[in-house]
């Protein structure tokens, strides 16, 4: 595999991105077309109006499900005069009886997580999904993206619940904001983000916080902005959970919610909960963010919560960093270690499934006021 260079941001890139980016805007004109299958969608995330444009049965697959509970009205957007930041086609070749898009890049220009190394800056970005085979890719001038996939059938649950990701990660980035990989919780104080290596516990922490009635803003990805304080923004309202987890919470009855049907592999493969469909009054859209919360799992006998430092929320950020949305640049890995110092740490220690004390230390963090 090549490794990005200096070269990367070069004319001959930038043309050859260029030309694939209006190739694929005309299949969309051609896909769009062929159907009378269009949903013209808005959606309000971060403060940011963003509207997508999904063509063919894309829709009936879920393509929006995650996003659906920051989802507002057009009549909403005019009313208010909110003009869209970023408009994102969707669209796939099957449903619409369109032909499949041909990449200009071959397998040497993709690293092993998607980035497409000879549009990985400039005005044009591009990411692939290898288990999807699908495309992913913006003008930043413009800021009008494409997501595109041969078969929108036979797209991962994994990847239906948490869309658009490479694609809102270079759109907000460059409005001064991050997505970070990060459960998130809260009350109608603020909020605490849970960061650290998979299987830490940040899933199991994050639903037991919304069977007690706190609010819920994410499971694996958040978005964190920094304008008069931090704060976290809910993108997706999806949660994934193993299934020898789902009886620790009757409460919520998820094994009544399961939205994925039969899993393929138990061993490596989640159940995905879209929670707005059940709790859309516990799915919270922005707070202030009050500290960092670490979690791993123990068998100390009890849960614990004690201050952690700098060092540790840092290296709980990037932890996971190759799962940061496509991809993580210098500016983004900065924007973390600020973050990192900027806030209260905490270090949660999981070996336990008495959830009441440990919830009573997270509100408590969530009503402090930081100076």
């Amino acid at each position: 595999m090549k490794m990005p260079d200096s070269t990367i941001d070069t004319p001959a890139n930038q043309a050859t991105a260029a030309r694939f980016y209006n190739e694929a805007l005309t299949n969309f004109a051609a896909a769009r077309a062929n159907t009378k299958d269009v949903h013209e969608l808005f959606y309000r995330i971060a403060g940011k109006t963003v509207q997508i444009t999904v063509v063919g049965h894309t829709y009936e697959y879920g393509i929006v499900r995650a996003l659906e509970h920051l989802r507002i009205a057009p009549d909403e957007c005019d009313q208010a005069g909110l003009t869209p930041g970023l408009h994102i086609y969707c669209w796939d070749s099957r449903s619409t009886a369109g032909k499949p898009l041909k990449s200009p890049w071959t397998i040497d220009d993709f690293s092993p997580f998607g980035q497409i190394y000879p549009c990985s800056s400039g005005q044009y970005r591009a990411a692939f999904e290898a288990d999807a085979c699908a495309l992913s890719m913006i003008d930043l001038n413009s800021n009008v993206a494409f997501y595109w996939a041969p078969d929108w059938a036979r797209i991962p649950n994994y990847s239906v619940a948490v869309p658009y990701r490479a694609i809102f990660s270079w759109y907000f980035h460059n409005s001064g904001m991050e997505i970070i990989h990060a459960s998130a919780v809260s009350n109608s104080n603020g909020g605490l983000i849970l960061t650290g290596k998979n299987g830490s516990g940040k899933s199991n922490t994050g639903l037991a916080c919304l069977s007690n009635n706190l609010s819920y803003l994410a499971d694996d990805h958040c978005l964190i902005s920094n304008v008069d304080g931090y704060r976290i923004h809910s993108i997706y309202s999806s949660a994934k959970l193993w299934s020898k987890d789902v009886v620790h919470f009757p409460a919520l009855n998820l094994d009544q919610r399961i939205s994925t049907g039969q899993l393929k592999d138990p061993a490596v493969d989640k159940h995905v909960f879209y929670l707005n469909e059940h709790w859309p009054n516990l799915i919270c859209r922005s707070v202030p963010l009050k500290a960092i919360v670490l979690p791993r799992v123990t068998k100390e006998g009890i849960n614990t919560l004690v201050p952690g430092t700098y060092r540790d929320a840092f290296v709980g950020l990037i932890e996971q960093s190759h799962l940061l949305p496509p991809f993580a640049t210098e500016s983004s890995i900065a924007f973390l270690a600020k973050l990192a110092r900027a806030v209260p740490v905490y270090k949660l220690s999981l070996s336990s499934i008495d959830w009441t004390p440990l919830l009573s230390m997270l509100e408590g963090l969530m009503n402090t006021d930081r100076e």
